[in-house]
């Protein structure tokens, strides 16, 4: 009788179910996207400033107030043998969360204009602030019952879910931005609709299954275990996204609206790139980690390629975010396209980042990290107090670009001392060099007023220097061999 390799079943099972909740998470990330040619030709660029503004002040409250305990429920889960007592963990912290985020969302309604003032300067969107304030409460419900599917292994309802979410959420955008002529009203409406839709049958589902149960003990230790993680997530959201306020507080709402369509397109390298590679990545570096000497070899090389798929990938988007943005934008969003390189580096820079910081996290040293991102937040403050004022949203840009380049050389930097993972960044370097030089030829050297010459010029610069990055990543490499059966086993799957 022929035997089954078990754990190649397994890690097969493991990448298959991998790549179908990341084709789910990219699914969710996807309206923006999807709604750009909308929102340029329907909004402003101060219009789309404001959206921008009212999801950064939310997700900040989300963060301090909203009491988020995901990150626990799967340690606390999977550590859990019995099964009433699984059930009440998922319960507990839905409760406990749904309440925290039900009195917050209700206090922002309640208090509506001033919130409006702080965030605004006046309170002219009191409206839709209350409006929004009701994502604070359902996002959260919908968080926890997709977390509740994904711990129950059921990959294709997640990726169903997703994609009604994302087809209800076009079709209500549409509606009420182009038929109904709303603006930013209609797109906190429609965001509203969408989100209470999912997140009632996701809490009907979730307490169905588990039924309503309430431990006082374990919800005090997820709040225990998740509290410090929520300080360390406000940094970072303040490192990310703080720009918003400064932009607010020293230029216009225009400066915000430009800013976020050029941050639309550099984000796609961390939600479409960077987010579904490491997903998969995440499990491997650990098992790797246990099998000792050979690990460093392989997270030189896994860092190569990662870096290149990601550089390459960014080098497309820098360069061809300018016709795609004269092609979907009205000309008042034409100042966007300037930063659209900048932004895209330093989405490049927070990749690499997030993987040094795997050094911290296998010793034990995740409090480095959170103290490394306060550092950073104050470095942050001080590039936002020096560019935005004088250059608005191009300082923004470079302010952010700055900040994120320190953040990574500590990080670089600590690695080295916890867990030096022996990674060189000389390919990496040239790789940039000939990203630079690249994106010079084809957007400033050889701009041409024709677009489909200027088209063909850039796919034609794009196509050589992705070959001659690949011919540099494969000439540093010096483990071919495992870069080949990684390839091979994704293919299989």
């Amino acid at each position: 009788m022929k035997k089954i390799n078990t754990s190649s079943v397994n890690t097969g099972r493991m990448i298959k179910h991998s790549s179908i909740y990341a084709t789910g998470n990219i699914i969710r990330q996807l309206v923006g996207f999807i709604m750009l040619p909308i929102y340029t030709r329907y909004l402003s660029p101060a219009d789309y400033g404001v959206i921008g503004l009212l999801i950064f002040s939310l997700s900040l409250v989300d963060i301090l107030f909203g009491a988020r305990l995901s990150q626990a429920i799967p340690k606390f889960y999977h550590a859990e043998k019995d099964v009433l007592k699984r059930k009440t963990i998922i319960s507990s912290a839905l409760i406990l969360t749904s309440a925290i985020s039900l009195v917050t969302m209700c206090l922002i309604v309640l208090n509506s204009d001033s919130s409006s003032s702080l965030v605004f300067g006046n309170t002219e969107y009191g409206l839709i602030i209350s409006i929004y304030s009701i994502l604070i409460l359902t996002q959260a419900i919908e968080n926890y019952g997709l977390l509740y599917i994904r711990i129950k292994q059921k990959p294709y309802f997640f990726l169903l879910l997703n994609v009604s979410k994302l087809i209800v959420q076009l079709s209500c955008n549409i509606w009420f931005l182009i038929y109904l002529d709303m603006g930013v009203l209609g797109i906190a409406i429609s965001a509203a609709i969408t989100s209470i839709l999912l997140s009632t049958f996701l809490l009907t589902y979730t307490f169905y299954h588990t039924q309503i149960r309430w431990d006082n003990l374990i919800a005090k230790k997820l709040f225990i275990f998740s509290w410090p993680l929520w300080i360390a997530g406000f940094a970072g959201l303040y490192i990310g996204s703080a720009n918003r306020y400064y932009m607010r507080i020293f230029g216009s709402l225009d400066d915000i609206g430009l800013y976020e369509l050029a941050a639309k397109f550099s984000s796609i390298i961390i939600f479409l790139i960077w987010k579904p590679i490491n997903q998969y990545w995440q499990t491997e570096k650990y098992r790797h980690y246990e099998k000792g000497k050979p690990a460093p070899e392989i997270y030189r090389s896994v860092f190569l390629s990662i870096s290149t798929i990601i550089i390459i990938s960014g080098l497309g988007i820098a360069i061809f975010s300018e016709p795609m943005i004269m092609i979907m934008a009205t000309d008042s969003y034409y100042d966007s396209i300037k930063i659209v390189p900048i932004l895209v580096l330093g989405s490049i820079l927070f990749c690499f980042t997030q993987y040094f910081n795997f050094s911290q996290m296998v010793t034990d040293n995740t409090k480095w990290i959170s103290a490394n991102n306060y550092i950073t937040a104050v470095i942050a403050t001080i590039m936002f107090l020096i560019f935005i004022p004088y250059y608005g949203h191009v300082g923004a840009a470079l302010a952010s670009l700055i900040t994120i380049l320190f953040q990574l050389i500590l990080t670089v930097n600590a690695s080295k001392k916890h867990y030096d993972m022996m990674i060189e960044f000389k390919p990496i370097i040239y790789m940039l060099l000939i990203s630079t030089i690249s994106y010079y030829f084809s957007n400033i050297l050889f701009s041409n007023n024709s677009l489909l010459l200027s088209l063909l010029v850039k796919g034609v610069i794009y196509i050589i220097s992705t070959c001659i990055i690949l011919w540099i990543m494969w000439f540093f490499s010096k483990n071919k061999e495992y870069i080949l059966s990684l390839i091979q086993k994704l293919k299989l799957t």
